[in-house]
């Protein structure tokens, strides 16, 4: 019966009360109070010999429920806490608030029974219990967030303004997360009024765009990389041209880092686009890691140099070669790319006739790798004095076909011979 009475069916009270000889206990009518439903109420009272506690009272007041509230008060036999009455002004109840004022109960928290009201966005509540001569609030208030989207809350502030200087920065930061315009415009009004970084970075966390246009077009230049990265993740992307255009120290390398790491396609492809960043750099971040293969593939014509083909299958080689990655995923990624770019590097080298007869088959069968790799060693040996046999000895060591690892080392140990010939 208590929980039939808590979620207000009558008729089931009804039914256990005629048919069922389990009492029911006080919490039946407190629950029932405090829910509102004052026709179970009604019934317990008359019909049961339970009867409840003071919390049927505080939780009617707490809750706004007028109807239960002068119910209960006129049965004579119960008071309420004051801390029922703080709740009636922090939630608003104003109607419950006359009632139990006008009747004497316990006039709740004096000295922060205004404060209570405005901490809950209750402009017309604050006014009534000024107007009893309550005192308004010298402490610091705290507005709770969901109270900067009440529809009161500027009548709350202007009430705030004709009472003296209270102000908190934090005010400001929150009415922007709330996407509040007109309060952010009866802010800035106050001599204390301004929008830092930080109330533009809370606009754009909290996806109110219509302050973040407004804060754009009217007050801030002060824009944190922060504040951008969000808007590129949040994909507003008509939001960070217009910041960038009007930014360009903001064009970090940081933002590409960011969007290709976090799986930001459309921002990616737009900071590409742009310019911005180091793709080559953050391609080696993601390369080879499954779930970054879009981003990738965006990536890759970007890590490539137009005339310099061997600079281009170095980069794809060391791709291919980062640890802990899958190599399978970064092959798919580089095969045609690298294909490509060997082929033209082909045309300016000749390798050593048993070397060139190896790497052609493996290029036929699909190992683009050791083909692109017996061309890189190839062409070092034959055009660079500075490379050490050790260094293309490095390289060899990469290969994983044997015979051409076999004929690789053998024309490194004539090389050897020749350097220690000198």
């Amino acid at each position: 019966m208590d929980e039939a009475a808590a979620n207000g069916h009558l008729e089931v009270v009804t039914f256990l009360h005629v048919h069922r000889h389990e009492a029911c206990t006080e919490e039946a009518m407190d629950d029932a109070a405090t829910h509102g439903h004052l026709n179970v109420v009604q019934f317990l009272h008359e019909n049961r010999t339970e009867g409840c506690t003071m919390e049927a009272l505080d939780g009617a007041i707490g809750n706004g429920y007028l109807g239960v509230v002068e119910y209960l008060y006129g049965l004579g036999q119960l008071d309420c806490t004051a801390d029922a009455v703080d709740r009636a002004a922090s939630r608003g109840h104003l109607e419950v608030l006359k009632f139990v004022l006008s009747n004497r109960m316990d006039a709740g928290t004096r000295d922060l029974f205004v404060q209570y009201a405005l901490e809950g966005g209750h402009v017309r509540t604050a006014e009534y219990l000024l107007s009893l001569g309550y005192p308004f609030p010298t402490f610091e208030i705290e507005f709770e967030d969901d109270v900067f989207c009440k529809p009161e809350i500027l009548g709350v502030f202007r009430l705030l303004d004709t009472h003296g200087d209270i102000w908190d920065d934090a005010w400001m930061e929150q009415a922007c997360a709330a996407n509040n315009v007109p309060l952010v415009q009866v802010l800035l009004k106050h001599a204390n009024g301004r929008c830092g970084p930080d109330a533009l970075e809370a606009a754009v966390s909290n996806k109110a765009w219509d302050v973040v246009r407004f804060l754009l077009a009217n007050e801030t230049d002060n824009i944190s990389m922060n504040a951008l990265q969000t808007l590129l993740q949040r994909g507003n992307l008509d939001i960070a041209v217009h910041i960038l255009q009007r930014h360009p120290e903001l064009r970090h390398e940081k933002l590409l880092q960011a969007a290709s790491a976090g799986h930001n396609t459309a921002a990616t492809r737009f900071l590409l686009a742009s310019g911005i960043g180091k793709p080559r750099e953050c391609l080696f971040e993601i390369a080879g890691r499954p779930k970054h293969v879009t981003e990738s593939k965006l990536l890759l014509p970007y890590c490539m140099e137009v005339t310099k083909h061997l600079d281009n299958v170095l980069y794809r080689l060391k791709l291919y070669k980062i640890p802990g990655r899958r190599r399978k995923t970064t092959l798919q990624l580089i095969t045609q790319e690298l294909t490509y770019q060997a082929r033209k590097l082909s045309q300016t080298i000749t390798m050593a006739p048993s070397v060139a007869v190896r790497a052609a088959t493996l290029l036929q069968s699909g190992d683009v790798v050791d083909w692109a790799l017996a061309l890189i060693i190839g062409h070092l040996h034959a055009t660079d004095a500075a490379a050490t046999v050790k260094q293309l000895e490095k390289k060899a060591s990469l290969v994983e076909d044997a015979e051409l690892k076999t004929q690789l080392h053998r024309l490194l140990a004539s090389k050897r011979k020749r350097q220690e010939s000198y």
